[in-house]
């Protein structure tokens, strides 16, 4: 690196122009080789040299060697300091939007006019990606959109002259690269002023839309047009519900359901190649790419259901309507793999974003998806699999009788001999995914649950499906915690098969130990390490080394771990876990309440001990909810509100009463709730004087009785 600076400092004169710009190329992909925390001071050096030798940008010529390299290495430089290059862009912006409104003195002639202008300046060229000035003009491109990607709200300044400068490049004809990254660019601009303006992004949007939408129509280029796609996808997410109007939901419904139809011609146009007499290995070769282009085009399409999906749910379905048919025909067994696996994710889709309104379409895919669990390709039995999850967990009880037919099948996709196979794995993992969800969300018509669980112990555990993996650990935990006799065992004869499970998760990192489930895991792990239960001396080893390998406080200090967005998610997970809120004004109320006089820090670690933390996001707004046993506190403003559920109190009054009502799985829990008003002090003030000494007197009354 020395000596490469050396050159670039130095070499300035112009028969070295070359030299220098493959200098600077060379430092900065040695940059984004080492990392950011390695050559910061390097990229910064650079940088400053272009503003010490102020070099004569506005003078370099689109044939100038050197332009191409440093807009390359700008490029580079910008993925490597990240939001730090922001600094740098009044040096860079100018030479790079010059670059990149290059416009080539060319003109499209019909194939048969060859009446050219007798001009010594004209020649007539076929134009490809090398034409003197448009690869220089794709480079340029490429960095702004590389500005905007990195920068973000950063890169506002500029985002205006940018969006003008790319919505006509999504139709230049001389350059399919520079089409590319002008769809590329529309997200990260509306990302840049979104986190500003939510107001001018949507201004700006409908700028972009209608030219957005124009191009997808008429481009020809498969590439491109995936591109196309997959930036509108983008671009739908990002803004939301504002994106799209009726009617504009109505056009574009019909934009797809044209590509749909073109999908299909061009597939019966292949079968009947087949069968033509000049049909030979080199027509099948052409058509096996042909067909990967057509399977490229159909998955980005379904991106953009993917995201109308997410953004609207039911709401959009009474334009999906019009779409249906042509998923109906693509899941039939006779397509091919590639259209099956399209149609099977967009109902996938449906089922996970509208819920029971998907049921609507199940004459169309429920047959079909059961069929797919014993399909002989992987890729089909996975998208089969995720999608009787999906019903498990979103589709309520309108699918439950599905569901539990569904499980035999699942079983048997499970249990084949050769299901952990690399080929089969992930889709053996998003079956028992698929069964966990089922058994915890929708198991009204499953029988012989707890035997069940027996062989759905069996499975685990899993390492491969990342994304499946939480909901399957997730599940475990809430056995475990309920004392589920069938994963305990009898005398706790199973823990050990747990630990294992546990332990090889961490060791594999399919959970990581920070993660809100494996903290959950760690937190079981430590109960039974200090439980005084009689473990193989191999479960005691493993817990030894669990704790030994991760550094963890004792009792398991909180840890921050996931952001959620979706009010659904936060309702379930109250349902699920029992949460307290805890900020600084409930802590306030707990010291108040606390004549021990402990200090907040005591007060923190005795919650500590008992808790797991994750963030949760509403509204802008951010709580902190941490699982105690039964209680939840509620922040509204400056309001804090203890929440227990209605049924679990209900069972408390009744235990004041009646102590032996409850089964002893509720009185541990109700003696739990006791112990925490106790140590806090809170019953006088949150529970009214009928009941406020009902948890002491309570708790006098089960120390006699047992």
């Amino acid at each position: 690196m020395p000596q490469l600076k050396y050159l670039f400092e130095n070499v300035i004169t112009p028969d070295y122009r070359i030299l220098r710009g493959k200098t600077i190329e060379c430092i900065s992909l040695i940059g984004l080789a080492v990392g950011k925390e390695k050559c910061i001071n390097d990229c910064n050096e650079i940088m400053q040299e272009f503003v010490k030798t102020q070099v004569d940008f506005e003078n370099l010529g689109y044939n100038d060697p050197q332009i191409s390299y440093f807009i390359g290495a700008w490029t580079r430089i910008c993925q490597i300091l990240g939001k730090d290059f922001e600094q740098y862009l009044p040096i860079v912006m100018g030479p790079v939007l010059k670059v990149a409104t290059f416009q080539p003195e060319l003109t499209v002639l019909a194939d048969n006019d060859t009446d050219v202008e007798e001009d010594d300046n004209w020649e007539e060229l076929n134009v490809d990606d090398q034409t003197t000035g448009l690869e220089e003009k794709a480079s340029a491109c490429s960095m702004l959109v590389c500005c905007a990607k990195e920068l973000k709200e950063g890169f506002v300044n500029y985002v205006e002259e940018t969006t003008k400068l790319m919505i006509p490049l999504l139709r230049f004809n001389f350059h399919k690269g520079i089409r590319t990254v002008a769809a590329e660019s529309l997200p990260y601009l509306l990302d840049c002023v979104k986190l500003r303006d939510n107001d001018y992004a949507c201004q700006l949007w409908q700028y972009m839309n209608k030219e957005l939408f124009k191009a997808i129509e008429i481009e020809s280029d498969h590439e491109v047009l995936g591109e196309l796609f997959l930036s509108l996808s983008k671009c739908i997410e990002i803004l939301g519900v504002l994106s799209l109007t009726g009617n504009e939901l109505k056009e574009l419904t019909i934009i797809l359901d044209n590509h749909l139809k073109k999908h299909f011609e061009r597939s019966n146009e292949r079968a009947e190649k087949r069968h033509d007499e000049d049909y030979d290995e080199e027509t099948e070769e052409e058509m096996v790419e042909e067909d990967a282009c057509d399977a490229y085009i159909l998955t980005r399409l379904s991106n953009i259901i993917h995201s109308l999906l997410i953004t609207y749910k039911d709401s959009y379905l009474v334009y999906f309507d019009t779409l249906v048919p042509h998923f109906n025909a693509l899941i039939q067994p006779t397509r091919s793999i590639s259209d099956r696996q399209c149609a099977l994710c967009i109902f996938d889709d449906v089922i996970q974003f509208t819920g029971a309104y998907s049921h609507r379409y199940s004459q169309f895919f429920l047959a079909r998806m059961a069929e797919s669990l014993a399909d002989s390709s992987p890729e089909i039995r996975q998208a089969a699999a995720y999608g009787f999850g999906v019903m498990g967990r979103n589709g309520g009880p309108v699918y439950a009788h599905a569901c539990a037919e569904a499980l035999p099948l699942l079983f048997t996709l499970i249990s084949v001999s050769d299901s952990r196979s690399t080929e089969n794995n992930t889709a053996t993992e998003n079956a028992i995914s698929a069964v966990t969800k089922i058994f915890k969300y929708n198991n009204s018509y499953v029988d012989n649950l707890d035997k069940l669980h027996q062989v759905w112990f069996s499975w685990l555990p899993i390492h491969e499906d990342t994304e499946e993996i939480p909901y399957v650990y997730d599940y475990l935990c809430d056995l475990i915690e309920s004392n589920n006799p069938i994963i305990i065992g009898q005398n706790n004869s199973n823990l050990c098969n747990v630990i294992n499970v546990f332990t090889d998760a961490f060791a594999k990192s399919s959970i990581e130990v920070n993660s809100v489930i494996g903290q959950r895991m760690m937190l079981i792990l430590q109960q039974i390490q200090t439980a005084n239960i009689n473990l193989p001396l191999t479960s005691t080893s493993l817990l030894q080394n669990i704790f030994s390998t991760h550094i963890v406080p004792p009792r398991l200090a909180p840890t921050v771990d996931q952001v959620y967005r979706n009010n659904d998610l936060i309702n379930q997970s109250l349902q699920l876990v029992p949460y307290i809120l805890l900020s600084e004004r409930s802590l306030q109320i707990l010291k108040k309440c606390d004549k021990a006089n402990d200090t907040k820090n005591d007060i923190i670690q005795h919650i500590i001990e008992r808790m797991q933390v994750i963030e949760i996001t509403v509204d802008e707004k951010r709580l902190k909810y941490c699982s105690i046993d039964g209680i939840s506190y509620k922040s509204s403003d400056d309001t804090y509100i203890l929440q227990i559920n209605k049924e679990l109190f209900e069972d408390c009054i009744n235990a004041f009463n009646q102590p032996m009502v409850l089964n002893k799985a509720k009185l541990r829990l109700v003696i739990s709730i006791c112990h925490e008003f106790i140590h806090h002090k809170i019953h006088k003030y949150l529970l009214n004087d009928k009941w406020s000494k009902a948890p002491i007197a309570f708790l006098k009354g089960q120390a006699e009785l047992w």
